[in-house]
């Protein structure tokens, strides 16, 4: 009898996959509450295998994502995606990653982002002109999402020969990196202080504010084209730091 009950739970599963997998991604998304300023455009597959053309965000479009559930997972109970987007040919940024629990604690996993250094700046409220050069990676080994955005998040960031050019000038910054924290809740990115710029700063990321703060103090590897801009930071503490925040 306990037999022909594990063959009966078993064909009932996988008939199960099988409907599912028929249903069109389509259907299913159009039962997903998205934020208000996200729209999805070019949706085709299945459950199984997914593509949408685009993601806009009034800030940033991500163009070619591919999803992928693992059957596996599926049948655990703990259905997980795997995550594609992005190419050599679009504009916006690309990468790959891992999301479980979705049905309790989304935890996004193996997570690695390329995307342009001027996309980013293009984006901030400057005073004059501005154009960054280089990529920005961005590696996530483990983020935990929780309210208002994370619990927990190991990973971090680089700009590899990063420069920034303006006013018909171009300034080389050195290599920079940041690591990745979450404090109360909001995602905190921390320069790594070895840096040509004698940077140290900290930009906390919420829903609706992004806020940091930290201090520059010039060492000798400086650039020199910057340092006539040095006086419009204001003064000097008794360490030599300017200090910032915005």
């Amino acid at each position: 009898m306990k037999q022909w009950f594990a063959i009966g739970a078993i064909f009932m599963s996988v008939y199960l996959a099988f409907v599912i997998a028929a249903v069109p991604a389509s259907f299913v998304i159009s039962y997903i509450k998205l934020p208000s300023n996200i729209t999805l455009s070019g949706i085709k597959g299945t459950m199984w295998q997914m593509t949408v053309d685009e993601v806009v965000h009034p800030k940033v479009t991500i163009d070619n994502v591919k999803a992928s559930l693992n059957i596996w997972s599926f049948f655990s109970l703990d259905p997980s995606l795997d995550l594609e987007f992005g190419d050599d040919f679009s504009m916006g940024p690309s990468g790959k990653l891992s999301v479980a629990g979705l049905l309790a604690d989304i935890t996004i996993s193996d997570a690695t982002v390329v995307m342009s250094a001027d996309a980013i700046a293009q984006q901030l409220i400057l005073p004059v002109a501005l154009v960054a050069s280089g990529e920005i990676n961005v590696f996530i080994e483990t983020l935990i999402v929780d309210q208002p955005i994370c619990r927990r998040i190991q990973g971090n960031i680089t700009w590899k020969k990063p420069s920034l050019s303006a006013l018909n000038e171009t300034v080389k910054l050195g290599d920079l990196a940041a690591k990745l924290s979450c404090e109360q809740g909001a995602l905190a990115i921390t320069i790594d202080e070895k840096n040509d710029l004698g940077l140290s700063f900290v930009t906390y990321v919420r829903p609706k504010k992004i806020s940091g703060n930290g201090y520059l103090k010039p060492a000798k590897s400086f650039p020199n084209n910057l340092r006539a801009a040095l006086p419009f930071l204001g003064k000097t503490d008794k360490q030599g730091r300017y200090r910032l925040f915005f």
